[in-house]
């Protein structure tokens, strides 16, 4: 294989590592500062097949407000009516995140395993071929 393909390969790792590092530590400091409130899915938004959620929060700490989260999926986050869990920046209520572990550590997950496999694997082969030159 091209040495460069490996450093390619090696390199966009090591990006991918790092951003999903750079991620976590954000989600974690979000997590650590936000305020856990039950909202209510009192409209869905649709546009290009994804639902944006509008919902209704009443906090004793942050008061009551509708606001539109800045992301949709499909299937919705939940059904019209359902309550759910969010967590909210105190300082910034617009910044809403569902409170699912699974939802906020997908990105990291995902570019965790495109760093380990960039690096990995490119670097296995670029060190077999380092070692083992003829093959």
């Amino acid at each position: 294989m091209n040495p460069q393909v490996i450093l390619t390969g090696v390199a966009i790792g090591l990006l991918c590592s790092l951003i999903a590092f750079l991620l976590w530590r954000s989600i974690r400091s979000f997590q650590a500062r936000a305020i856990r409130v039950k909202g209510k899915v009192i409209e869905l938004i649709p546009d290009d097949g994804v639902y944006y959620p509008v919902i209704e929060i009443q906090s004793e700490e942050l008061g009551d407000f509708v606001t539109q989260l800045s992301f949709g999926s499909n299937p919705p986050v939940g059904q019209v009516g359902e309550t759910k869990s969010f967590l909210v920046d105190p300082k910034d209520r617009e910044n809403i995140q569902v409170d699912c572990e699974g939802f906020l550590y997908l990105g990291v997950v995902i570019l965790g395993l495109i760093g380990f496999f960039g690096v990995f694997v490119f670097g296995l082969v670029g060190v077999t071929q380092l070692f083992l030159p003829g093959k």
